[in-house]
C-alpha cells in the first residue's frame, strides 16, 4: 500500500464522535473493532506451542483497586508493532483496560508506528490514559526524523512511558534521546535517591542495509546519523548501544540508579549485549529470576531467541522482586511477549507505591 493510500484510510479510521459517525454508529464499530479483535487473537493463540502459552518467571498477584500500599513498583514493557487509529483508538483503550488487571505503576511501549504530532494523536492518548488513572503522566519519543517527512499518521518508531499512580508524583525529569531511539524518565525519592528508567529499542539486524531512502526505522536513524556527521553512522545498531552507554555514564555520574527496559532485536547472550554489561555495570534481571533457558520473546522471530529485556544495575538487582514474560498474546495482536518487573520501590527510592 502507497503512503498516501494508507494515510487515506488512517483518516478514515480516526472517526470521532459528533464529526463522521453518530454515537450509535460510533458505538458499533467500537464494539466491532473489540470483538474482532478478540475473534484474531484466539485464532493466533491456537496456532502456538504449548511452550508459547506459558508464562516464564513468577510475579506475585496485586490487587488492582483498591491499590495496596505494598512498597511494590511494577514495570510492563512490550513492543506494540503499532498503535491502531481505528474508531478513536479503540484497540489501544482496550489495552490499557485490560492492562488493569496487572495493575501496572510504569507502562513503557516500543514501536508505537503513529505519528503523535499530527492530528491531535499524542492528545488523544493521553486522554485516554487519563480516563483510566487521572494520575497519568506520558513522556513520547519520535521517530529518528521526527515529523520532518511526510508520515501523516503512520510513523514507523516512537517510544512511549506512561507513569501512574503514586509514582507519578515522583516524576522529576524526563526526555527523550535527540534520534528517539529511547526516552527517560527520572524518579526522584527521598535523601535525593533517584531511578532513571529508559524506554529503548535496537532496530533489526539487516535492515541497515536496505533500501536508504526507506521510512523504516533502521532507514531513519542511518540518514539522520548521517546528517549529524556521527562517526559511526553506517553502523546504527552499534551507534545506537554506544551512545546509549554514554547517556548511562552521565546518569551514573550524577548518583542515579540505572533501569533499562529494551526490545534489542538481538539475543540477551549476544556478545554485543555483554559488551554493553560490562560497559554499564548492568545486568539482565531475566537471567537472575528465571531459572534455565530465557523463553523466545518475539513470535514471528527466525530464532528461538529473548530480545526483549530488562537490565539494571546492581541496586536494582537487590530490589528485584518478581519477574515474568506473559505467553503470547495475553492481552491483544502484539507479537512480542510482555514483561513485568517488581521491584522494591521503598528500597530504591524510600518511598511507596500505592
Amino acid at each position: 500500500m502507497k503512503m498516501e493510500e494508507r494515510d487515506k484510510t488512517y483518516k478514515t479510521k480516526l472517526c470521532m464522535r459528533g464529526k463522521k459517525m453518530t454515537q450509535g454508529e460510533f458505538s458499533e464499530r467500537v464494539n466491532k473493532v473489540i470483538v474482532d479483535g478478540e475473534r484474531r487473537i484466539k485464532k493466533k493463540q491456537e496456532l502456538l506451542d504449548e511452550s508459547d502459552k506459558l508464562p516464564f518467571g513468577y510475579v506475585g498477584l496485586r490487587p488492582n483497586w483498591p491499590r495496596q500500599n505494598d512498597g511494590i513498583a511494577r514495570f510492563f514493557h512490550q513492543n506494540l508493532n503499532g498503535i491502531s487509529p481505528d474508531a478513536d483508538l479503540a484497540e489501544f483503550e482496550a489495552l490499557m483496560h485490560q492492562l488493569l488487571y496487572n495493575a501496572p505503576d510504569f507502562l513503557s511501549f516500543d514501536e508505537l508506528n503513529i505519528n503523535t504530532r499530527q492530528f491531535g494523536i499524542e492528545q488523544k492518548l493521553r486522554e485516554k490514559l487519563k480516563e483510566i488513572d487521572r494520575m497519568a503522566k506520558t513522556n513520547f519519543a519520535e521517530g529518528a526524523e521526527g515529523t520532518g517527512l511526510d508520515f501523516h499518521f503512520y510513523h514507523p518508531g516512537g517510544r512511549m512511558q506512561v507513569i501512574m499512580g503514586t509514582l507519578s508524583g515522583q516524576t522529576n525529569e524526563c526526555g527523550q534521546d535527540k534520534l528517539g531511539r529511547w526516552a527517560w524518565v527520572k524518579l526522584k525519592g527521598k535523601n535525593s535517591k533517584t531511578l532513571t528508567v529508559y524506554t529503548a529499542y535496537q532496530v533489526c539486524k539487516g535492515q541497515t542495509h536496505k533500501n536508504p531512502q526507506a521510512k523504516t526505522v533502521a532507514a531513519q536513524e542511518r540518514r539522520a546519523l548521517l546528517k549529524i556527521n556521527h562517526p559511526l553512522a553506517m553502523k546504527s545498531r552499534t551507534a545506537m548501544l554506544t551512545d546509549l552507554q554514554e547517556a548511562l555514564k552521565k546518569e551514573k555520574m550524577k548518583g542515579s540508579t540505572i533501569r533499562i527496559l529494551m526490545d534489542a532485536n538481538t539475543p540477551h547472550d549476544a556478545e554485543d549485549i555483554k559488551t554493553f554489561h560490562r560497559t554499564t555495570c548492568t545486568s539482565c534481571l531475566a537471567i537472575a529470576a528465571i531459572t534455565g533457558k530465557l523463553p523466545r520473546t518475539y513470535n514471528l522471530g527466525a530464532d528461538n531467541t529473548c530480545i526483549d529485556m530488562a537490565f539494571g544495575c546492581d541496586r536494582v538487582l537487590e530490589a528485584l522482586v518478581g519477574l515474568q514474560y506473559k505467553p503470547f498474546y495475553s492481552n491483544g495482536l502484539y507479537d512480542h511477549r510482555e514483561l513485568i518487573v517488581d521491584l522494591n520501590i521503598q528500597k530504591l527510592l524510600g518511598g511507596a507505591c500505592a
